[in-house]
């Protein structure tokens, strides 16, 4: 068996011993794999991790506290759907290189809806709101500045309209 070739194997739950592989296709040419979870079609989604072109090919290093991959022998992540039967596994998503990791929300894996990628054109929200902020923050500061030449121009216009009352025009 190639040392680069993964599969997932069942695990009996009761005694933890190894009932053998499922019937997924095997994924090559990576460093390690992880399950994210089941789509609604039985298929695994899982994580493929992509090797550096002279990352080792042993497994027998050890890593640290609470690491499950050498991340420094990752070069980039896809996620694969491993459908029953299926020949070669189906790509789901891909990440430019040098994105080491990658995780996808359950409700996303249950549902199975995926879609083609189409960021969003134009400026976003954030500017929106930050270039508001900052007309405020400018409108107020002229505000301040300017108090006595709006303080006067609202006493002139009380001068004038009581003027005009009186009939003094």
């Amino acid at each position: 068996m190639d040392s680069t070739e993964w599969h997932l194997r069942r695990v009996d739950p009761v005694t933890g011993r190894d009932a053998g592989p499922l019937d997924v296709p095997a994924v090559s040419d990576v460093t390690t794999i992880r399950l994210l979870g089941w789509g609604p079609d039985g298929s695994a989604l899982v994580v493929a991790y992509r090797p550096e072109p002279l990352a080792p090919t042993r497994f027998d290093q050890p890593l640290e506290i609470d690491q499950r991959t050498a991340y420094g022998n990752v070069r980039g992540v896809r996620v694969l759907a491993l459908s029953p039967g299926a020949a070669e596994p189906r790509t789901m998503l891909t990440a430019p290189d040098q994105i080491l990791a990658i995780d996808v929300a359950d409700g996303v894996i249950e549902s199975g809806r995926v879609r083609e990628a189409s960021p969003s054109g134009g400026v976003g929200g954030r500017f929106w709101w930050w270039t508001g902020l900052i007309i405020l923050v400018w409108g107020g500061i002229a505000a301040y500045r300017g108090r006595v030449g709006l303080a006067l121009w609202f006493g002139d216009r009380r001068v004038r309209r009581a003027r005009a009352a009186a009939g003094e025009d």
